[in-house]
């Protein structure tokens, strides 16, 4: 998620807010924008951190291929910040909501760091969506 998360390597990895309770309860669907926190999908030991860029029913291009993916229901497109160097849907393609464990809210430390992490949608995203199923509709559990 570089330069999002750990955009200052030289002083060791960031450390997050995360916030889980509206994310088990389904009080609050994942957004496009929002950074979250899922198990990996094919190491579920492990956790990684990438933003929701497409939600079901979109329909979103690849970063290395012209292969358009329909998001099925249930399902989200993750990608990380650094594109060239993620390891995300890109690879591993649309992803279930289920392995959601949180979202991320804010950069806690090193201090010079601490800040909020608001839902963005980072503009390099948005020529490679070509078909967004509702502007503002939401994304939900299967």
């Amino acid at each position: 998620m570089q330069p999002t998360l750990n955009g200052d390597l030289g002083n060791g990895a960031d450390f997050v807010a995360m916030e889980k309770v509206s994310v088990r309860f389904g009080w609050r669907d994942p957004e496009r924008g929002d950074i979250l926190a899922l198990r990996h999908p094919r190491d579920p030991k492990k956790i990684i951190v990438k933003r929701l860029i497409a939600i079901q029913g979109d329909i979103v291009q690849g970063v290395e291929s012209a292969e358009a993916h329909r998001i099925p229901e249930g399902h989200g497109w993750f990608e990380g910040d650094n594109l060239r160097k993620s390891s995300d849907s890109n690879s591993f393609g649309p992803v279930s909501l289920g392995l959601v464990e949180g979202r991320v809210l804010a950069i806690v430390w090193p201090w010079h760091r601490a800040t909020g992490l608001g839902n963005e949608e980072n503009p390099s995203y948005e020529d490679r969506i070509t078909y967004r199923c509702r502007k503002n509709s939401k994304a939900s559990k299967a």
